[in-house]
């Protein structure tokens, strides 16, 4: 999978961001973008910024937060749906589906968002 530059969602640019790793002097290159209604992170490998490492993406449905994490190396795909309270502030995961791995098409979210649906469904 190689690096975005733009966010799949709302197509604005990603920002960079160098987290330290306690492992490694040298950072990977992390891009991000934070909405009130999409959250998207994407992680590079240390040694090339232009391969992703994880991927991952929030979005947000009434209380609901769905989160899709695509880890290439070695390749998994987990989904977890997370429910907000905004009184407690507290927050309920759900268990993290741990499904087949598939490269994301983001050119129409709509037809990812029922490819995840069908492959929850008949798993």
């Amino acid at each position: 999978m190689e690096m975005l530059i733009y966010c799949p969602i709302c197509k604005k640019p990603l920002f960079n961001s160098f987290p330290t790793t306690s492992f490694s002097k040298k950072p990977a290159l992390e891009k991000v973008c934070f909405q009130a209604d999409h959250r998207v992170n994407i992680k590079s490998t240390k040694f090339n910024e232009d391969i992703v490492k994880s991927l991952s993406i929030g979005l947000k449905y009434n209380q609901y937060w769905n989160y899709m994490n695509w880890f290439v190396d070695p390749s998994y795909f987990i989904f977890q749906k997370t429910f907000v309270y905004t009184e407690p502030h507290s927050i309920i995961d759900k268990t993290p589906l741990r499904l087949p791995y598939f490269e994301p098409d983001f050119s129409d979210i709509n037809k990812l968002l029922q490819k995840i649906s069908k492959l929850i469904v008949f798993s």
